[in-house]
């Protein structure tokens, strides 16, 4: 799915391509990390990022210090408040 910034208002849950890291998710609000998983939560949250105009697969996620996580974007999609209680 692609989401554009229209979506963004809620939070986004970006699945990253798997090269044996320790996250593979990411829930994004805005311009901010704000969930990690399944591992990594207490690096990755309250990092900010530049949002692209669109998350797609194969998108990368760029900080706002300017470096870029090496792990491309696998599918984005919106979640609501009882999809993260269920992780």
């Amino acid at each position: 799915m692609t989401i554009t910034k229209q979506h963004t208002a809620g939070r986004i849950r970006i699945l990253l391509e798997d090269h044996g890291q320790a996250f593979l998710w990411l829930e994004i609000k805005g311009d901010e990390i704000v969930g990690c998983g399944p591992f990594q939560a207490w690096l990755w949250v309250g990092k900010k990022i530049v949002p692209p105009a669109k998350w797609q697969k194969g998108s990368r996620i760029v900080f706002a210090d300017g470096n870029m996580l090496h792990y491309p974007v696998t599918r984005a999609k919106p979640i609501n408040a009882e999809a993260r209680s269920n992780g």
